[in-house]
């Protein structure tokens, strides 16, 4: 690790020759993650080849994130723009079991090809393998571009059930309160990621208790939670309601 953390610190000053040795000293003791970093070191330098030999190597080696790098290489990367090998790296990527990957397949398809039946299967595949950020953007791609909040509640929801998603129900929340203004209903779904100490949460319950449900009472002892952790916007609604948030 220590050997590891020279090297990020060399990358970051741009002493790469430096950057090199130390990664390399840490992937010699079992730390597929510097040989990844000297990847990605190579990949900032524009030295695609190398960096490409590197990725395929921490993917054979067992490590997921060798196969998604050059998936996201292949498709973003202008210079060496070739998707069918994206596609395939990213695949190879998700049979490894690592459901980021078919989130990022998710994302391709929706974003690039605007083919959301195919985006969705791959989010879907994504969420089977428990990884939040696929079932996050395909409740997202119900929501904005199929314009269909009732599905995206249904998304979001089943994220939080399965999977307990906190930003999952904090969604939830925000679609019953701008999309349907069932206020009760989004205090209700706040309050499951609140009880994680998620501080928009928090605020959007008092938030919600003060301007949409007139609950002034209410509204204060969840600002007030929210003051407690450090929210300053919270602070400052306490004190336009006459309150000291230290009481």
């Amino acid at each position: 690790k220590s050997a590891h953390n020279l090297g990020v610190y060399y990358y970051k000053n741009f002493k790469y020759d430096e950057a090199y040795k130390w990664f390399m000293k840490s992937y010699k003791t079992g730390d597929l993650n510097s040989l990844l970093s000297i990847g990605l070191m190579y990949e900032d330098q524009k030295k695609y080849d190398e960096a490409i030999k590197i990725y395929k190597k921490v993917g054979k080696l067992g490590e997921p994130e060798g196969y998604r790098s050059l998936g996201i290489l292949f498709i973003k990367n202008k210079d060496v723009k070739n998707d069918k090998k994206g596609i395939r790296y990213l695949k190879k990527c998700y049979e490894m079991g690592y459901g980021l990957c078919a989130g990022g397949l998710g994302t391709y398809y929706e974003e690039n090809k605007k083919d959301y039946k195919k985006a969705e299967e791959w989010y879907k595949k994504g969420f089977e393998l428990k990884n939040e950020e696929s079932i996050n953007r395909l409740g997202f791609m119900y929501l904005e571009d199929l314009n269909n909040p009732k599905k995206a509640i249904y998304w979001f929801k089943e994220g939080y059930n399965k999977i307990k998603c906190t930003s999952c129900a904090f969604q939830v929340g925000n679609i019953y309160a701008e999309n349907f203004k069932e206020y009760n209903k989004a205090i209700k779904w706040y309050k499951f990621s609140a009880l994680q100490n998620d501080l928009d949460s928090i605020f959007n319950v008092a938030y919600t208790y003060e301007n949409d449900l007139k609950d002034k009472i209410n509204a204060i002892i969840w600002y007030k939670k929210a003051a407690k952790l450090g929210d300053n916007g919270a602070k400052k609604r306490l004190i336009d309601l006459g309150v000291s948030y230290n009481q």
